[in-house]
């Protein structure tokens, strides 16, 4: 379930939590907003992500130099958040976070706090969506889960439609 343009649900880190059949798919829609960040060498900071405002409920797509980069062989050093970065999004209050990466943490972190910190506060996350041909700027977004029972992830096909 964790492969392509899919989605973190809360049940990913807490079994408790609700489920890609439970989850209130009103959090999967709404306006968004591509921000490009293809500058970002490594690692994404509260340094970056407060530079860009982020708003209440909005949801927040985050381009990286991911997205320019496709090749058969899995790229350890792709473009992540760190635990800064996924702090400032929870205080700014955004819906839901994505990114064009395979993950949204730093490859091999253990223990993983970005994930765990973004779910158990309500931020469902994106990973692995293709952005490689969009512009920044405001569109309206789906991502809807399918009703896996129990699942703490889910394929998504992501679209975006331009304000």
């Amino acid at each position: 379930l964790h492969t392509a343009s899919h989605l973190d649900l809360p049940p990913h880190y807490s079994k408790s939590a609700l489920s890609a059949e439970k989850i209130n798919l009103e959090k999967c829609f709404g306006w968004a907003r591509v921000v490009d960040m293809s500058k970002v060498k490594t690692e994404i900071s509260a340094k970056e992500i407060n530079r860009i405002k982020p708003k209440v409920d909005e949801i927040l797509l985050i381009k990286t130099r991911n997205s320019s980069r496709h090749s058969k062989k899995f790229d350890k050093k792709f473009v992540h958040l760190n635990e800064s970065a996924a702090k400032a999004l929870i205080k700014s209050g955004v819906k839901a976070v994505g990114i064009d990466g395979p993950s949204i943490r730093k490859f091999g972190l253990r223990p993983d706090t970005v994930h765990p910190l973004l779910l158990k506060r309500g931020v469902l996350i994106y990973e692995g969506l293709f952005l490689r041909n969009v512009k920044a700027g405001l569109y309206y977004f789906f991502g809807l889960p399918l009703k896996i029972v129990g699942g703490e992830a889910s394929p998504v096909r992501a679209i975006l439609i331009k304000s």
